[in-house]
């Protein structure tokens, strides 16, 4: 995942990216924080991801968005 396709997921899906201020060790540099496709109209769940880049968090938050997905099946 690029720079650019990381900006360009994370706003399809209305997520943030945090770069993080209270960083334990080099690799939680960056906080990807998105809300799962809801599985019951209204509600949704919250996925927070840490990564070493921009990317490395991102694709995190995308992967595990879209296990959630997945799960939903074809009606959603």
């Amino acid at each position: 995942m690029t720079f650019d396709e990381a900006l360009d997921w994370i706003q399809q899906v209305d997520g943030t990216l945090y770069q993080n201020p209270m960083k334990t060790d080099e690799n939680d540099e960056w906080i990807a924080v998105v809300r799962t496709p809801p599985a019951v109209p209204g509600r949704s769940e919250v996925i927070i991801t840490s990564g070493r880049t921009l990317q490395q968090a991102t694709s995190e938050a995308e992967q595990q968005w879209n296990q959630v997905w997945e799960k939903l099946g074809p009606i959603h």
